[in-house]
């Protein structure tokens, strides 16, 4: 089993500190309707690199080297997926730790490797330039950000923000034949609908779970760079970190 659950990595006091630091304006932050995020560099240390960097060097049994590091406080769920980067040879692991919860949280990590470039999976075109836009309680669906009208300055400088980084992006893999240890069994339909109904249905057929890792603040997971995997839509709320690694 690729996957590893390791509890009490980072504590408390150290969890806090990171949120207060993503609730902060710098010249990382990057604040949308539905998820705030920071990017630093992993070499800079003007960010709560050390309990990062210490929880690392105790759940990593091999030298790695981070290509990048990602904090979020989102109120949605990713999709299926996969953090291949360019399908290195030297891939390592990708790490989770979850650092604030609101509502039950979960990732759906699946038996199923790519070897490829990273990129979202479905059985149908995704719309390159779709987008749910959450406003408080309202979600709206935007089928292509480019014909959406709004007065809204703030939301309108949001989604020419989307649509130029969208311009760049391509990684949609279609062709499930080339997935690892897929198969033509269809996927369990209370599964499905327990933890990842935001997915089409018809994009999990072939695929194998094998961990449905539950959050637990403070603790951390990891599992191989090439797997598949998803997040689940259980949860209001979730603040986290995730580290992308290279074999040293």
């Amino acid at each position: 089993m690729a996957t590893r659950v390791i509890d009490d990595v980072i504590p408390s006091s150290e969890r806090q500190l990171i949120c207060n630091w993503l609730d902060q304006k710098d010249q990382y932050l990057d604040v949308r309707p539905d998820v705030t995020s920071k990017s630093p560099k992993f070499d800079n240390k003007d960010w709560p690199w050390f309990s990062i960097e210490n929880a690392l060097d105790y759940v990593l049994d091999k030298p790695y080297k981070v290509e990048s590091v990602i904090f979020y406080k989102a109120k949605g769920a990713f999709r299926l997926h996969v953090d291949s980067a360019n399908g290195e040879d030297n891939l390592y692991k990708v790490i989770i730790f979850p650092l604030k919860i609101s509502g039950p949280a979960s990732t759906v990590i699946f038996d199923n490797h790519w070897y490829g470039p990273s990129g979202k999976f479905s059985k149908k075109e995704i719309p390159q330039f779709e987008y749910t836009l959450q406003l408080d309680t309202e979600k709206i669906y935007i089928p292509d950000m480019r014909e959406y009208k709004t007065d809204d300055v703030k939301i309108r400088s949001l989604l020419d923000d989307l649509i130029e980084k969208r311009k760049k992006i391509d990684g949609r893999h279609y062709d499930y034949s080339k997935i690892q240890n897929i198969n033509d069994r269809p996927f369990d339909r209370n599964a499905h609908k327990k933890y990842m109904n935001h997915i089409p249905y018809e994009n999990l057929h072939g695929l194998t779970v094998e961990k449905i890792v539950d959050w637990q603040e403070g603790s951390a997971f990891t599992f191989d760079r090439t797997q598949i995997h998803c997040g689940t839509n259980t949860h209001t709320e979730k603040v986290f970190c995730t580290v992308f690694t290279f074999l040293a």
